[in-house]
């Protein structure tokens, strides 16, 4: 069993029962007389002061801090995902030698089926732009969105960092 010596700079020193009647030395410099092991056993042990700090929690601090790294965390993710995802414009889409490439791999059924379509003028090229001009929009939407949750995290570590410190807050 260890207990804590308390120091007039508030910090406690930890002592066992074998160094009762000795001294030690506190981190602040100053020397402390360890009572007598009577005395001793009335200091506050360490395993109470643990389990005092366990049941205490996280500190407001470190749970902002989680907080804010977690939804930071979060927006990397969905900009990573996102930002892969751009749509590709129509012209490279639509350029000749692919078109022509792809053809002469159909079959007759499949070459009749894009004939009867064109006919029908499915895949104007006006068609084409609306739909790029959509799938950008979505696109820069989820993008912003994305960002905009960054910018939540980034504000919220910033307010965790701007907390005082567990320590701090008890000696104010």
């Amino acid at each position: 069993m260890k207990y804590l010596l308390p120091c007039e700079c508030g910090k406690k020193v930890e002592v066992s029962p074998a160094q009762a009647g000795g001294t030690v030395f506190c981190p602040c410099g100053k020397t402390l007389s360890v009572p007598r092991l009577k005395t001793l056993r009335e200091l506050e042990s360490v395993d109470s002061h643990e389990e005092k700090r366990l049941s205490e929690g996280m500190s407001p601090r470190a749970a902002v801090l989680f907080l804010g790294g977690l939804v930071v965390l979060f927006a990397v993710v969905l900009l990573v995902y996102f930002g892969q995802g751009k749509p590709i414009p129509p012209a490279k889409i639509l350029e000749t030698d692919i078109i022509e490439r792809q053809i002469e791999q159909f079959s007759l059924l499949e070459t009749y089926q894009v004939w009867e379509a064109a006919q029908r003028g499915v895949t104007t090229k006006r068609s084409f732009d609306e739909v790029y001009e959509r799938a950008i929009r979505d696109y820069w939407i989820r993008v912003g969105v994305s960002g905009a949750v960054l910018l939540v995290g980034l504000i919220v570590v910033g307010v965790g960092l701007s907390l005082p410190k567990s320590g701090d807050a008890q000696k104010g």
